[in-house]
C-alpha cells in the first residue's frame, strides 16, 4: 500500500514523497525483529498497540530506516502507524 505524504520528508539527502508499506510480505522474523526493538522502551503496551513497534514494522515493510518514519509529519505518521495497527489486528 502506497501512502502519499502530505508533507515530504528528507532523510540523508533522499526525499520521501510516499511510503510504500508492503505489509503482506512481512514474515514472523520481521515481527520478531520489530519486537526486539521494544526492549528497553518505556512503552509497556502489547506490541501491536505500541507506536515503537508500529514504527519498526512500518520501516521493515517500507524498507526504509526507522528515522524516516519517525520524521513524518503528525498526520502522515498517524496514517502510517494506524495502517500498520489495522494490518496487525485484522480479524479477517
Amino acid at each position: 500500500m502506497k501512502i502519499k505524504l502530505k508533507k515530504p520528508v528528507t532523510y540523508k539527502e533522499q526525499e520521501y514523497k510516499e511510503i510504500d508499506l508492503d505489509l503482506e510480505n512481512l514474515t514472523g522474523f520481521d515481527l520478531m525483529k520489530a519486537n526486539a526493538a521494544l526492549r528497553g522502551s518505556e512503552d509497556k503496551l502489547l506490541p501491536m498497540f505500541s507506536m515503537v513497534y508500529q514504527v519498526e514494522v512500518a520501516a521493515l515493510a517500507a524498507k526504509v530506516p526507522t528515522d524516516v518514519i519517525r520524521a513524518l509529519g503528525a498526520q502522515d505518521f498517524t496514517r502510517v502507524t494506524v495502517e500498520v495497527q489495522s494490518f496487525l489486528l485484522d480479524k479477517g
